[in-house]
């Protein structure tokens, strides 16, 4: 039986959640492409991939550092999300970790924020109402990251104060969240196709009654009970007529 290792690598990583360096770091948002604005631009619509619009972030730069190109606000309104209208429900799961802040003020430079999450028209958190969910920022850029992890489709800012119009922000850091696993697609070629099969029927036929984990091309424990018995081998076959989205 020959093993296929590139196959197995992928597949490894597509059910352990495990994502290559290249993919789970992925660069900051730095607006450095949008150009300089001295006076200020309100943000396109979409830009990389997330939606601004219903937002009032504004891209701007100094006339000092025409080159650093960060976002700051006209208003209160701070809300981005990945969901095509513009709003907080229905868009491509990603992870957010956080962005640089900072005072655009030079005298009086302290303020304050709070971040506020959503997933699929819920929020997911709050800052204000968090154990140290207050931001607090000055006139040095710093990464702030809020105390929740799990994947989110918007993110926001809410603020008790003023403190919106002199807040700065650049660096933003999202990470797309890995699609599932199929199961049909047992070798990790990313199409299942007769090669799954006859892949999962032969770790399958070396594995059965044993323990898992087991197999040379994934996991024959397709159930995941730590067995490999007939029930792997007939939710195999109904994940493979189902097939992948």
């Amino acid at each position: 039986m020959v093993v296929r290792s590139g196959a197995f690598l992928g597949f490894v990583l597509a059910v352990s959640g495990v994502i290559p360096a290249s993919a789970a770091m992925a660069s900051p948002i730095s607006f450095n492409d949008l150009g300089p604005s001295t006076g200020g631009t309100r943000m396109p619509a979409t830009y990389a991939d997330l939606r601004w619009g219903g937002s009032d972030w504004h891209y701007m730069s100094l006339a000092s550092s025409p080159l650093n190109t960060f976002v700051a606000l006209s208003s209160a309104s701070t809300l981005v999300s990945s969901a095509p209208d513009g709003v907080h429900v229905g868009g491509p799961d990603f992870y957010f970790d956080g962005a640089e802040f900072w005072s655009r003020r030079g005298a009086d430079a302290n303020g304050d924020f709070y971040f506020v999450l959503y997933h699929d028209g819920v929020t997911v958190y709050n800052g204000r109402i968090e154990d140290d969910g207050r931001q607090r920022f000055d006139g040095t850029a710093r990464l702030f990251v809020p105390g929740y992890s799990g994947p989110v489709d918007g993110f926001a800012l809410a603020f008790d104060n003023d403190d919106w119009d002199h807040l700065a922000m650049d660096n933003v850091r999202i990470r797309p969240v890995p699609p599932e696993a199929c199961a049909a697609d047992y070798n990790g070629d990313t199409a299942p196709d007769v090669l799954d099969f006859l892949d999962f029927f032969d770790d399958f036929s070396v594995c059965s009654g044993g323990s898992a984990p087991c197999g040379s091309f994934g996991d024959a424990d397709v159930n995941g009970d730590t067995l490999v018995d007939v029930l792997d081998f007939l939710e195999f076959l109904d994940a493979f007529g189902t097939g992948c989205p």
